[in-house]
């Protein structure tokens, strides 16, 4: 029996293509999970989504399977969600306009990046998990500021996007909220390497965005800020560094802080709408777009193939499996299928039209 698993990819090419699977009549046709030929069946791919791919998998249509005959089960489409803690500066340096190189300023710093973070999630809130540990959230004597744990009064655990941009936006406009004295970043970092342990309950990539406006205060020593950004880093978390107006005369550890998290460099938009595309970018590689869950698992998972279209070839091809390099890759399992170098590149940029594993017997690449 074959079970097809069927990826509609969105972009300039907007429906899928029809891939045939094989049966003893052939296949034919353009009937989503439904028979055609004789013991044949096709399955479809729905309307593009508008974005790249990465794709679970949950059953639709069981009851296409037929017999002994290669049947077919179009498969529901979802993306692999992201999860970001978002650490954010609420010292009171972030009261001043967002100044911008041409002279001219927006509102106060944390206002724009609220703005900013709304705006660039919202598309993705549905396939997003977010939280945030606002630095500081009590004032001390000595000016370094407290931190609470991600769990904690004022903080936001890691939830549902929809959930977290009621409650991000909610923070902000809670009576008694204020800026507070003090930059404590080591303290925050440290805190969000505690909400992000392994083993995981989220499934999918995780990150942190750092969204500050200056250097940190109290702790100051470089090896102490970035032991906590090492540390997630090597259990595979990335950490972004974004610096707001201000933030200069940090250039040299928070690029320090990107290194050490995986991703090169700090980030210093110059105007507000550069720090929502900034947002957005690291949303969009946050969420996994080349990591398949296939469900049901392969029975046997050396008969596993993938076929695809595009608009060169819009008939199809198989892209055969590999270790390393261009291609693809199934865990040892079954249950997850890589996309692997320019193939995982093309499916983010939306170059196939449809993308199918097939189980069992497909037919011949056209």
């Amino acid at each position: 029996m074959q079970i097809t698993w069927g990826l509609a990819i969105g972009g300039a090419f907007g429906v899928g293509a029809v891939m045939a699977a094989c049966g003893s009549g052939g296949a034919t046709g353009a009937t989503s999970g439904g028979p055609s030929g004789t013991g044949g069946a096709t399955a479809t791919s729905g309307t593009g989504l508008g974005g790249g791919l990465g794709f679970d998998a949950g059953p639709h249509d069981a009851a296409a399977q037929d017999g002994d005959a290669c049947g077919n089960v179009t498969l529901t489409q979802h993306k692999t969600p992201g999860n970001i803690v978002v650490v954010f500066d609420q010292s009171n340096s972030m009261h001043k306009p967002f100044s911008m190189p041409d002279g001219g300023a927006g509102g106060p710093k944390w206002q724009v990046a609220e703005d900013a973070l709304v705006a660039a999630v919202t598309p993705s809130a549905g396939i997003l998990n977010l939280g945030a540990i606002f630095f500081p959230t009590k004032a001390t004597a000595d000016g370094c500021g407290k931190v609470a744990l991600i769990g904690g009064p004022q903080q936001i655990p890691i939830e549902p996007g929809a959930s977290f941009v009621t409650d991000f936006q909610g923070h902000f406009s809670a009576p008694g909220w204020t800026l507070i004295l003090g930059t404590p970043l080591k303290n925050a970092l440290d805190h969000a390497d505690l909400a992000l342990p392994d083993p995981s309950p989220l499934q999918g990539q995780r990150a942190v965005v750092i969204i500050t406006d200056g250097a940190p205060t109290c702790i100051t020593m470089t090896s102490a800020i970035l032991a906590p950004v090492q540390a997630m880093f090597a259990r595979g978390i990335k950490t972004y560094a974004l610096g707001l107006p201000g933030s200069a005369g940090a250039a040299s550890l928070l690029d320090q802080i990107a290194m050490a998290g995986g991703t090169t460099q700090y980030l210093s938009p110059a105007d507000p709408a550069a720090l929502q595309a900034a947002l957005a970018q690291i949303a969009s590689d946050t969420i996994d777009q080349c990591t398949i869950t296939l469900d049901p698992a392969p029975s046997d998972p050396s008969k596993v193939h993938l076929l695809v279209t595009d608009s060169g070839k819009p008939k199809g091809y198989e892209i055969t499996e590999a270790d390393g390099g261009d291609g693809w890759s199934l865990s040892a399992d079954g249950t997850t299928a890589t996309l692997l170098g320019a193939v995982c590149a093309k499916a983010k940029s939306g170059g196939y039209t449809s993308i199918q594993f097939v189980y069992g017997c497909p037919s011949g690449p056209n």
